[in-house]
């Protein structure tokens, strides 16, 4: 799947128009129109503006998160995987065919844990689902 794809498959999941993501990205309408019908490029800065909103507007509950880990672990579960420590973030994503997981951040496990003693976890990133994942992993296994 093409990042226009996955733009367009994310934005119309979080049930978000064009004229929204433009007023919350700042980026003009017109351009994401053009982009979404492949009539023109963007620039990396937007893509990153982009999953920033949708990621924010799907994965902003924990509910969402915790359901889509879910998901994940089942899939990776009935490929025969029963351990993803060993498994990088685009092995995840290629596994499970969930395009947007490339679009959560990953931070180092240092950061992560560090950051979860203190009790701010940080939600939106990889290193989260991917606990989640183990989790959900460790209940079926």
């Amino acid at each position: 799947m093409k990042i226009r794809e996955t733009i367009i498959n994310k934005r119309k999941e979080c049930g978000m128009t064009q004229k929204e993501l433009s007023e919350k990205t700042g980026i003009q309408q017109n351009r994401i129109s053009e982009f979404e019908a492949g009539k023109r490029d963007i620039v990396t800065s937007n893509v990153d503006k982009i999953f920033e909103v949708l990621d924010e507007k799907y994965l902003s509950s924990r509910e969402r998160m915790w359901n889509l880990a879910k998901e994940c672990a089942t899939i990776l579960k009935n490929k025969g995987f029963s351990k993803i420590s060993d498994l990088s973030k685009d092995t995840i994503t290629t596994l499970t065919e969930k395009e947007y997981l490339l679009s959560l951040k990953e931070i180092s496990d240092d950061l992560y844990d560090e950051l979860s003693a203190k009790g701010s976890e940080p939600a939106n990133t990889f290193n989260y689902m991917k606990a989640l994942i183990r989790f959900h992993l460790s209940l079926i296994s």
